[in-house]
């Protein structure tokens, strides 16, 4: 009976042990689920969902991660970090404005794009300057209603926030694009003319200068879960670098292959000539 009980208990303490283990296997997996940006939230941002990121982020570095996961949401925390206290808007990025009543002398409607000025300015037509630092995409819109109606009364403000995003790699046209801030990852790709030949979104990837922001598996995710550019917390000069597939010329390789028995046979005749050999 002593044996028996001391078999069970044996046995007792492998299925844990596999457990655990197969626990650990998991981990990666589920922890990538937990980290990766929020999805549900509006397309733009609020600066209460980022400020509930970073409280997030709190969590997982007090937590059981990775390494590499743990330096991936603190790249992503100083991102948040930054908007939150510079705001989204730097020189040279545009906005598309629309106003309800004619505020200029001519009386022709103010619409049309407008780019920011030093200072995180945005300069529209006969207007006063109107400050944006500090100010959030998500945020743009009541801002500038409100900053315009101590001029104008029931003045209607339509603003589209734009990034310009470098897209490359494999896509049918590489190049520089001005996007909305809440256009999807898809739709960003397909502005570039879609998928070129040889696309492999695995190897997808978002950088700014040298810093790779987004690594392969988070955009993996991103593109399949349609995030937005402003919830990757992207600003102008961004770079997204579309994954493609390493392609092998194999008539190039085979010709290669084929001239060494030659050039092999070449230098022993030369070899023999000059008593080498």
């Amino acid at each position: 009976m002593k044996q028996f009980n001391k078999h069970r208990i044996t046995l007792r303490c492998v299925v844990l042990g596999v457990c655990c283990l197969l626990g650990l296997l998991a981990l990666p997996i589920r922890t990538w689920a937990q980290v990766a940006p929020t999805m549900d939230r509006r397309p733009q941002a609020t600066r209460a969902e980022l400020q509930a990121r970073l409280v997030e982020i709190d969590q997982i570095l007090a937590g059981i991660y990775t390494e590499g996961i743990k330096q991936q949401v603190r790249s992503e925390a100083a991102m948040i970090q930054t908007r939150l206290r510079d705001g989204d808007f730097q020189i040279g990025d545009q906005l598309q404005v629309q106003l309800s009543v004619a505020v200029t002398p001519t009386g022709t409607p103010i619409n049309g794009t407008y780019s920011v000025m030093p200072d995180q300015i945005l300069q529209l037509p006969d207007l006063p300057p109107i400050p944006l630092r500090g100010i959030l995409r998500s945020e743009v819109k009541d801002y500038m209603t409100e900053f315009l109606s101590h001029l104008f009364k029931e003045q209607t403000v339509i603003v589209t926030p734009t990034i310009r995003l470098t897209i490359q790699g494999g896509v049918k046209q590489p190049g520089f694009y001005q996007l909305p801030a809440d256009i999807t990852l898809p739709d960003a790709i397909t502005k570039a003319g879609g998928f070129g030949g040889g696309t492999d979104l695995n190897k997808t990837v978002i950088k700014r200068g040298d810093e790779e922001l987004w690594g392969t598996e988070e955009m993996s995710q991103a593109i399949t879960g349609a995030v937005t550019l402003d919830q990757l917390n992207l600003r102008s000069g961004d770079e997204l670098i579309v994954g493609q597939t390493t392609t092998t010329n194999w008539f190039t390789t085979l010709r290669t292959y084929a001239l060494i028995p030659g050039l092999i046979l070449s230098l022993a005749a030369l070899a023999r000539l000059f008593g080498i050999i």
